[in-house]
Protein backbone atom coordinates (compact mmCIF):
# COMPACT_ATOMS: atom_id res chain seq x y z
CA UNK A 1 0.00 0.00 0.00
CA UNK A 2 1.19 3.64 -0.64
CA UNK A 3 1.31 6.01 1.83
CA UNK A 4 2.49 9.24 2.12
CA UNK A 5 1.71 12.34 4.17
CA UNK A 6 1.21 16.40 4.09
CA UNK A 7 1.15 19.57 6.21
CA UNK A 8 4.74 17.84 7.79
CA UNK A 9 8.05 17.52 6.88
CA UNK A 10 10.22 14.13 6.89
CA UNK A 11 10.65 14.38 11.17
CA UNK A 12 6.57 14.62 11.06
CA UNK A 13 6.58 17.56 12.82
CA UNK A 14 5.82 21.27 11.15
CA UNK A 15 8.30 24.11 10.86
CA UNK A 16 7.79 24.73 14.34
CA UNK A 17 8.51 21.37 15.71
CA UNK A 18 5.22 20.81 16.97
CA UNK A 19 3.34 17.87 16.22
CA UNK A 20 0.31 17.89 13.70
CA UNK A 21 -2.51 15.48 13.33
CA UNK A 22 -1.46 13.79 10.08
CA UNK A 23 -3.70 12.83 7.27
CA UNK A 24 -2.93 9.89 5.25
CA UNK A 25 -3.67 9.81 2.15
CA UNK A 26 -4.48 5.93 0.27
CA UNK A 27 -3.56 6.51 -3.27
CA UNK A 28 -5.02 3.92 -4.91
CA UNK A 29 -8.30 4.03 -3.11
CA UNK A 30 -8.21 7.96 -3.35
CA UNK A 31 -10.12 8.24 0.03
CA UNK A 32 -8.53 9.53 3.47
CA UNK A 33 -7.65 8.31 7.14
CA UNK A 34 -6.90 10.03 10.04
CA UNK A 35 -3.78 9.16 12.17
CA UNK A 36 -2.15 11.56 15.31
CA UNK A 37 1.14 9.92 15.61
CA UNK A 38 4.00 11.51 13.94
CA UNK A 39 5.78 9.31 11.20
CA UNK A 40 8.55 8.54 13.60
CA UNK A 41 6.04 7.23 16.16
CA UNK A 42 3.85 5.58 13.77
CA UNK A 43 6.86 3.65 11.94
CA UNK A 44 7.26 2.32 15.55
CA UNK A 45 3.68 1.70 15.71
CA UNK A 46 3.42 -0.51 12.55
CA UNK A 47 6.73 -2.86 14.09
CA UNK A 48 4.54 -3.49 17.01
CA UNK A 49 1.63 -4.47 15.37
CA UNK A 50 4.00 -6.67 13.00
CA UNK A 51 5.64 -7.81 16.22
CA UNK A 52 2.44 -8.86 17.37
CA UNK A 53 1.18 -10.35 14.56
CA UNK A 54 4.21 -12.74 14.51
CA UNK A 55 3.23 -14.00 17.95
CA UNK A 56 -0.79 -14.77 17.16
CA UNK A 57 -1.99 -18.07 17.43
CA UNK A 58 -4.79 -17.68 14.78
CA UNK A 59 -5.43 -14.85 12.31
CA UNK A 60 -8.47 -14.08 9.78
CA UNK A 61 -10.69 -11.55 7.70
CA UNK A 62 -13.97 -10.97 9.30
CA UNK A 63 -16.20 -8.51 7.98
CA UNK A 64 -14.92 -5.18 8.26
CA UNK A 65 -11.38 -5.56 9.53
CA UNK A 66 -9.51 -8.78 11.09
CA UNK A 67 -9.11 -10.91 14.34
CA UNK A 68 -6.22 -12.63 15.71
CA UNK A 69 -6.21 -14.76 18.59
CA UNK A 70 -2.89 -15.12 21.33
CA UNK A 71 -1.98 -16.93 24.08
CA UNK A 72 -3.45 -15.41 27.55
CA UNK A 73 0.23 -14.97 29.13
CA UNK A 74 0.30 -12.04 25.90
CA UNK A 75 -3.44 -10.32 27.38
CA UNK A 76 -1.73 -6.90 28.69
CA UNK A 77 0.30 -6.45 26.00
CA UNK A 78 -2.82 -7.00 23.58
CA UNK A 79 -5.23 -4.95 25.48
CA UNK A 80 -2.48 -2.28 25.83
CA UNK A 81 -1.55 -1.90 22.09
CA UNK A 82 -5.66 -2.14 21.04
CA UNK A 83 -5.95 0.67 23.67
CA UNK A 84 -2.92 3.12 22.46
CA UNK A 85 -4.63 2.29 19.03
CA UNK A 86 -7.85 3.71 19.35
CA UNK A 87 -6.25 6.66 20.93
CA UNK A 88 -4.66 7.76 17.51
CA UNK A 89 -7.27 6.05 15.08
CA UNK A 90 -10.24 5.83 17.08
CA UNK A 91 -12.37 7.76 14.75
CA UNK A 92 -12.38 5.53 11.80
CA UNK A 93 -11.91 1.99 13.68
CA UNK A 94 -12.34 -0.24 17.13
CA UNK A 95 -10.23 -2.29 18.66
CA UNK A 96 -11.94 -4.71 20.78
CA UNK A 97 -10.37 -7.23 23.05
CA UNK A 98 -11.98 -10.58 24.86
CA UNK A 99 -10.37 -12.84 26.83
CA UNK A 100 -11.51 -16.61 26.07
CA UNK A 101 -10.14 -19.46 28.38
CA UNK A 102 -6.21 -19.32 27.86
CA UNK A 103 -6.72 -17.07 24.93
CA UNK A 104 -7.15 -13.20 23.59
CA UNK A 105 -9.21 -12.67 20.77
CA UNK A 106 -8.45 -8.78 19.39
CA UNK A 107 -10.61 -6.99 16.71
CA UNK A 108 -10.01 -4.55 14.89
CA UNK A 109 -12.35 -3.19 12.24
CA UNK A 110 -14.11 -0.22 10.95
CA UNK A 111 -17.30 1.32 8.97
CA UNK A 112 -14.72 3.02 7.06
CA UNK A 113 -14.05 1.93 3.18
CA UNK A 114 -10.67 3.58 3.43
CA UNK A 115 -9.36 2.24 6.50
CA UNK A 116 -10.07 -1.62 5.48
CA UNK A 117 -7.34 -1.42 3.72
CA UNK A 118 -5.16 -0.24 6.60
CA UNK A 119 -6.32 -2.47 8.85
CA UNK A 120 -5.89 -5.72 6.59
CA UNK A 121 -2.19 -4.16 6.08
CA UNK A 122 -1.43 -4.29 9.53
CA UNK A 123 -2.91 -6.97 10.69
CA UNK A 124 -1.12 -8.93 7.72
CA UNK A 125 -3.83 -9.83 5.36
CA UNK A 126 -3.76 -9.19 2.11
CA UNK A 127 -6.98 -7.34 0.41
Amino acid sequence: MSMHSTDKDSTGEDSTGEDLTETLRLSELGGTVTCSLSLGDRAVRQLEWADLGSLSLTSERIPDGAASTYPIDMADAVEDLANREKSCCGSWLDATTERVGDTIRLEITTKNPDGLAVILSMSGHPE
